[in-house]
């Protein structure tokens, strides 16, 4: 049974962006295979198979969709996927990862994208806007068009340490960055932290508004572990 909830990105939109996406003479995968773009956006390891000869959704999407190619990407999106229920934060995040430089085959490519999304987006009050750099190309966030009521920050990773382990968690950070994750770390969001109120928007973020493979990683002192 379909869930009831109420979604801030409308299914009329969700509808209106797949099938344009779906359209495009390019993938909507950019210049990734198509199971390493979905596996940025879902987890896909974690996900039942439809396939009993597969253990997970990797499994039978490879099958399925490379493999044998005999599901549309519409079946892929539609029914596979529930694209059209998934929570807002989860939508998001794929709209995100579209346009995402590791992504995206050029800058002509994610203009071209960020106009499309934001031409239904708006409808719903909100917009892809830029939120940053890597290596010198801009990442887009979907954040709330009249500047009220935005979407929580999706993170991989939080990073929730000890003060006496900041030199220790600043490799940590940088090792992930590197490797093109998106995390949480207040020494990155200095900028973005000015003007808020610190204890709710911190709550938020480590008790959970972070919606995709949200991981609190706490870091303990070996010679702590010792007196324990």
């Amino acid at each position: 049974m379909r869930k009831t909830e109420p979604k801030r990105i409308t299914e009329i939109t969700r509808r209106n962006i797949i099938d344009a996406l779906l359209l495009d003479q390019d993938p909507f995968h950019g210049r990734l295979d198509l199971v390493g773009f979905l596996r940025r956006v879902w987890p896909l390891k974690d996900m039942r198979s439809t396939d009993s000869r597969f253990d997970d959704a990797e499994g039978d999407i490879w099958q399925h969709m490379i493999n044998n190619d005999d599901w549309t990407s519409d079946h892929l999106f539609y029914d596979r996927l529930d694209i059209l229920d998934i929570p807002d934060e989860l939508f998001v995040k794929f709209l995100e990862e579209c346009v995402h430089p590791l992504v995206s085959t050029g800058v002509d490519r994610t203009a071209r994208l960020v106009l499309l999304f934001n031409g239904y987006l708006v409808h719903d009050g909100f917009a892809l806007r830029p939120g940053g750099q890597i290596s010198g190309h801009k990442i887009y966030k979907v954040v709330s068009a009249t500047g009220a009521g935005a979407l929580p920050d999706v993170y991989e990773v939080v990073l929730s340490f000890a003060g006496e382990d900041r030199e220790y968690v600043d490799e940590v950070a940088e090792f992930l960055k590197a490797n093109d994750v998106s995390l949480f770390y207040d020494m990155y969001e200095e900028a973005t932290l000015w003007g808020k109120d610190l204890v709710e928007h911190l709550h938020k973020v480590y008790s959970g508004s972070a919606l995709l493979r949200h991981v609190h990683l706490c870091i303990i002192r070996r010679e702590n572990l010792a007196d324990a």
